[in-house]
């Protein structure tokens, strides 16, 4: 079983300072169609990397620093997230400065939204991961969260879960999971107060860390109702 195999990496890329966000953002049409947009980045520390780099006369680039990481093939998923029904559009790109990669691609309905969701997502979190995003009609949007996360990840520690997750906790207590949705029409109701609402009201933001103790009991479900 794969847990946080990404976290060996970065925390040699960050000098285990931990501090580090993966985002997933769904834009949805009201046909349940839309776009998905998974990225990684180092935050703050990264933006020090690339200063570094620049004052070296260099570039620095995510994709290269995790793309020849052993285990961390980011962008070696294309040709995966190609091979799956519903997905179009499927493309890789970094931000300006080299901090942030990005793996993208454009989903015709929710079956092929979350086969291409769980492809990024389960080699970050865990093998296995249930579908993570659910569209009950036009106007009801749901995300499942990350209800059984802390328990997987006990599973995957074995004997010593008690005094790897204090390890954990000491070293990514800052690292966030950020899933964000947009919509195209104004939100209604939402049912967790732990999620944010975007200014005007057509999008919702969860921001979890699952290694700090203020969020590690926090709900991560969520469910939205569009107006009319």
């Amino acid at each position: 079983m794969r847990v946080f195999k990404l976290m060996s990496i970065a925390v040699l890329a960050v000098a285990l300072t931990g501090c580090f966000e993966i985002k997933q953002t769904v834009n949805m049409n009201s046909n349940g169609s839309g776009s998905y947009d998974f990225s990684f980045s180092f935050g703050e520390m990264g933006a020090m990397l690339a200063a570094k780099a620049e004052a070296e006369g260099e570039k620095f680039s995510m994709k290269a620093m995790l793309d020849t990481a052993e285990g961390v093939p980011f962008t070696a998923k294309l040709d995966e997230l190609m091979a799956i029904d519903g997905l179009d559009n499927v493309r890789s790109y970094e931000s300006e400065d080299g901090t942030e990669l990005h793996v993208a691609f454009d989903f015709e309905d929710m079956e092929a939204l979350n086969a291409g969701a769980n492809l990024m997502i389960e080699d970050t979190l865990y093998d296995g991961m249930p579908d993570l995003f659910v569209r009950k009609s036009r106007r009801e949007f749901a995300f499942n969260g990350y209800s059984d996360l802390q328990a997987k990840m006990a599973e995957a520690m074995g004997e010593d879960a008690d005094s790897s997750m204090q390890m954990m906790m000491m070293m990514f207590q800052d690292m966030a999971f950020i899933t964000e949705v947009k919509f195209n029409g104004k939100v209604d109701e939402l049912n967790n107060e732990d999620v944010l609402m975007s200014s005007n009201r057509k999008g919702v933001v969860l921001r979890y860390r699952p290694f700090n103790s203020a969020d590690m009991e926090m709900e991560t479900a969520f469910k939205v109702k569009l107006e009319d």
